[in-house]
């Protein structure tokens, strides 16, 4: 349980992190959905 948490909240803080670090780079909006798509299909 106590690992499941841990996992659960590292992912959280990279999500959060890719976020904040696309909006405050200010990438387009294309750039923005392909990175996503790679992101999720990397996992």
């Amino acid at each position: 349980m106590k690992e499941l948490l841990i996992t659960l909240i590292t992912l959280a803080g990279l999500f959060i992190g890719v976020y904040y670090h696309d909006s405050l780079v200010g990438g387009g909006q294309e750039d923005q959905q392909q990175k996503t798509e790679t992101s999720v299909s990397g996992q």
